[in-house]
């Protein structure tokens, strides 16, 4: 049987650690022999896998490394290497793995697993925009040993089309495989009827897009709200700008829900909003698709990818605000057009569903 190593730096919070845990999960329960090095401890993780968990020594070297990595990265030395790094060496060369799955985090890895020569197969997945890689300092201020990682890798996932085409040109190995919907609607539907906007992700304002939300909230009916769920380093700064745009009235803060929870969230809203300025590949998209919710948002290529370039919803120039809030006033002024986008949204959806992903995966470890 195939064993197969994945990384993650938690199990808290965020779009990369919830595709993780699902994905790991699903592999599991499917047979597969799945492993899951987590850089975390135990009592903080948010969500579950049934896959087998490693987590590194919680050295004093390890801890120190860990608060002081983006400064020590950026300013100071960026070829220093985490302590978590070598302990993942140890653990591929003790059990032999066939595969490793390498967040972003552990990127850095696949060089020095190269250079010990094992005999291991190294997977980059890719969570993000190709721009934000290589345009911006966003993720990584030191490219030439991300492109290093690119390189010598034996493949890449990625998300979306766009960046699967950018990143071939380091790499000819690149599998796009979509991130599954994370939640089950249980057949619940939305109310079409209803004069609320939801709209969720993390408090990350420049990302998100949440300046945008703002700016929208100050111009939709005064019988129309938009709900928001979601938890982030932002969460200060974000209230501290509804307030200043006295808006709270307008945008209703829900924070950090659980699967059941984000049910009824969706369940009793009449559109999905998107506001993100660049995704990876948006699992809170295909979660509100599931309930026929209706999607609006830039043109974004993770959204151009859910949407099959604004086929199955509503897309506005990329950061063009004001074509954004006209074609959010088209959906909540006709409840026939959400409607439409409603029944367009549960047909592209079975294509993100758990089943129709995670061969995806078995394939890819095949090769």
């Amino acid at each position: 049987m195939t064993k197969i190593l994945f990384t993650v730096n938690s199990l808290n919070l965020g779009g990369i650690q919830h595709v993780t845990a699902l994905i790991t999960d699903e592999l599991t329960k499917r047979g597969n022999d799945v492993t899951l090095f987590c850089n975390d401890k135990k009592k903080k993780d948010f969500f579950y896998t049934s896959a087998k968990i490693i987590r590194p020594k919680r050295t004093v070297m390890n801890l120190l490394f860990k608060k002081t990595r983006a400064v020590i990265r950026r300013y100071i030395c960026k070829y220093l290497t985490s302590n978590s790094v070598f302990e993942l060496l140890k653990i591929i060369q003790r059990n032999n793995y066939d595969y490793v799955v390498l967040n972003p985090e552990y990127y850095e890895a696949a060089t020095y697993i190269k250079k010990k020569k094992l005999n291991t197969k190294v997977i980059l997945w890719i969570h993000n925009n190709y721009d934000m890689y290589m345009k911006s300092d966003y993720y990584f201020s030191d490219k030439q040993n991300l492109i290093k990682a690119i390189q010598v890798s034996d493949g890449l996932v990625c998300l979306e089309k766009y960046t699967a085409k950018k990143w071939k040109a380091y790499n000819k190995n690149v599998t796009i495989i979509h991130n599954p919907i994370s939640i089950d609607s249980k057949g619940i539907i939305c109310d079409l009827s209803s004069s609320i906007i939801s709209c969720a992700s993390r408090v990350v304002i420049q990302q998100k897009g949440l300046d945008y939300l703002i700016e929208i909230a100050k111009e939709i009916p005064n019988n129309w709200i938009i709900q928001f769920a979601g938890s982030g380093p932002d969460e200060d700064k974000f209230h501290s700008l509804v307030k200043a745009a006295h808006v709270e009235n307008k945008i209703i803060f829900c924070g950090k829900l659980t699967p059941e929870q984000l049910i009824d969230f969706y369940s009793r809203s009449s559109i999905f909003l998107m506001t993100s300025r660049w995704e990876g590949f948006p699992l809170v998209a295909g979660e509100a698709m599931s309930f026929g919710l209706p999607i609006v948002g830039f043109d974004i290529p993770a959204l151009e990818e859910v949407t099959e370039n604004g086929k199955y919803g509503i897309l506005a120039q990329n950061s063009n605000i004001s074509d954004l809030k006209y074609k959010l006033k088209r959906l909540i002024g006709d409840i026939e057009l959400r409607k439409k986008y409603s029944s367009l949204s549960y047909k592209r959806v079975k294509t993100f569903s758990v089943e129709h992903i995670i061969p995806c995966w078995e394939k890819l470890f095949l090769n």
